[in-house]
């Protein structure tokens, strides 16, 4: 478990069950201030075992865990965003798409670059091919509309 300070207020940082859990003291949003190394220690080992517990609840009126999750944070945020500002907003609705089914279930703390790597080897077993495709043919026959 990690505690540090950041500015005026200290923040935590661990990992639990594989997934990355972080925070801030700072008294807002139900958590408390903390005023020394100790006291966030200890701040923080009582949010550790609440998450282990599953009793720990990060879900936030209007930031809730649902959108921590790609597939929402692409929907709510993303496309909105994509559509008012970019002129191939329809290229991102069609890989938004792929990339939506690919990391279905995934926060964005667990989408990682290894991942994108990984989304390329269904394209080869899907074809029939018995060989690789080459990294430039799978981008495009996996991005192109």
């Amino acid at each position: 478990m990690r505690v540090r300070k950041r500015g005026q207020f200290w923040s935590y940082e661990f990992m639990e069950s594989g997934v990355r859990c972080f925070g801030t003291f700072n008294g807002k949003r139900g958590m408390r201030c903390a005023g020394s190394g100790r006291e966030a220690k200890d701040f923080a080992s009582e949010i550790r075992i609440k998450v282990r517990n599953g009793s720990f609840n990060t879900e936030e009126p209007g930031r809730g865990a649902d959108l921590q999750k790609f597939s929402s944070f692409f929907d709510t945020v993303y496309l909105p965003y994509s559509k008012e500002n970019k002129g191939t907003w329809k290229h991102d609705e069609f890989r938004g798409e792929v990339l939506k089914d690919f990391f279905s279930g995934r926060s964005h703390g667990e989408v990682a670059p290894i991942f994108f790597a990984a989304s390329k080897l269904p394209a080869n077993s899907a074809t029939g091919h018995t060989r690789l495709w080459r990294p430039s043919s799978q981008n495009q026959r996996r991005l192109a509309p």
